[in-house]
């Protein structure tokens, strides 16, 4: 096993690898959007997805740039919305 190839460098077929790997910057939210991206495009194409640096942690706020970022459904219902 140890002259396999890693994970990332075989694929499935052509344009589709078994695992792709991403990297998380918390501190840039456009870079986190690209990040969103590039996962759901990963994930369409069956690939397993390896993101470096991500730690889960609830965020409590958003800022204008995050918005975007947050999908609930129409049906999520909103007490109160502060500034």
């Amino acid at each position: 096993m140890t002259r396999e190839p890693r994970a990332q460098e075989k694929m499935y077929g052509e344009g589709r690898p078994m695992v792709i790997e991403l990297v998380y910057d918390e501190r840039d939210a456009a870079a986190t959007a690209r990040l969103t991206s590039q996962i759901e495009v990963a994930l369409s194409k069956g690939s397993a997805v390896l993101v470096r640096g991500w730690e889960p942690k609830p965020k409590l706020d958003f800022s204008v740039d995050s918005i975007r970022l947050y999908r609930p459904t129409m049906a999520q219902m909103v007490d109160a919305q502060g500034t």
